[in-house]
């Protein structure tokens, strides 16, 4: 859908918190989130364009206190002033684009808030030439593969096929997801044998998992001698994951000891709370969407330091076997990439 602004909305007005003016996004995906005011109340729709496209993506509509005490005359007609959404952004080449947000009622329409982003050259790729050879698996790699080296061979694993995915993820829109080779539980890997694998990549995959202690012990278990475990992690402090606190060392072993059922609550709770910003009464409906659903979500967070942290601390207190062959963090990127090797 092109953008259309030739029949404007009278005095409705908002502003783009993120992404800033030419921030460098990833090429994967970034957020995008603000607020709008409209004196009659909300709009019929809102919408994030890219180059004056229409992006596939969801929008939440959020409660922004904040805003309402800047502008009280116009809080009770919006009181879910503010938006958030995730775009997808694999297909978006290196450069500048606009981002914009467009309101629309009925057939009038105008762009209340925008900026322009730079997508990052790709880094994972060069990481990957350097460390990636022979056969091995990625884990959720949904509409984002990563690029290996030529020469090798990845099977994709992902717990549902790719209507499945569709259907848990409708915000990927028209986005090409990749062929599931392999139908299983990221976490536990339970149909790949042990010592199988030459690596196994997993981007923005530990911040998803329950377990994340227990999966790095099982993916060494299949990992070859000497094969390589790659990772991107994002980091909390420049996600929507910004206002949760770090998961604590004490936190990740009880749920390694424990299992994660007995948190599995406490994760949700806080996602809602914190992520969708919801307060009384719908954070217990946002709760059972979730539950109710199997959404995954990012049942744990980390800072480039507390990530090392992590790996460092189970590698000497637990004995795993591998070696910390890389850990990069991009001073502009969202992320930290990690290569684990496992020990012969």
């Amino acid at each position: 859908m092109s953008l259309a602004t030739n029949t404007p909305m009278r005095e409705s007005m908002g502003f783009m918190d993120a992404p800033t003016d030419m921030q460098q996004v990833p090429s994967s995906s970034f957020v995008v989130e603000g607020w709008v005011l409209y004196p009659q109340g909300a709009a019929d729709s809102l919408e994030v364009h890219i180059d004056d496209r229409a992006a596939q993506c969801r929008i939440d509509r959020l409660v922004r206190p904040d805003v309402a005490r800047v502008y009280p005359e116009l809080a009770a007609a919006n009181s879910h002033a503010g938006f958030r959404a995730r775009v997808y952004a694999a297909e978006l080449p290196n450069g500048t684009h606009r981002v914009a947000c467009v309101a629309r009622n009925g057939p009038a329409s105008k762009v209340v808030c925008q900026t322009v982003i730079e997508v990052r050259s790709k880094f994972r790729e060069v990481i990957a030439e350097r460390f990636l050879y022979g056969s091995g698996l990625e884990i959720g790699a949904l509409h984002g593969p990563l690029p290996v080296p030529d020469g090798c061979s990845v099977k994709y694993v992902d717990r549902y096929d790719v209507a499945g995915l569709r259907a848990q993820y409708p915000e990927l829109g028209h986005a090409h997801l990749v062929p599931v080779d392999i139908i299983d539980d990221g976490e536990t890997l339970k149909a790949i044998a042990p010592a199988s694998q030459d690596f196994i990549i997993g981007n923005h995959l530990l911040e998803h998992l329950q377990n994340p202690i227990g999966s790095l012990e099982r993916y060494m278990e299949v990992l070859k001698p000497g094969g390589v475990l790659y990772m991107a992690v994002p980091d909390k402090r420049r996600t929507f994951d910004i206002n949760r606190p770090v998961t604590s060392l004490d936190h990740l072993y009880r749920d390694y000891r424990e299992g994660p059922a007995g948190s599995y609550m406490e994760h949700v709770r806080e996602w809602v709370q914190c992520v969708q910003r919801k307060a009384g009464a719908a954070v217990e409906q946002g709760m059972r969407w979730i539950v109710e659903k199997n959404y995954s979500i990012h049942f744990h967070v980390w800072t480039p330091a507390a990530l090392l942290e992590m790996l460092v601390d189970i590698r000497r207190r637990l004995s795993f076997p591998f070696d910390i062959e890389a850990f990069v963090v991009h001073p502009q990127e969202l992320e930290t990439i990690l290569v684990l090797r496992r020990q012969p």
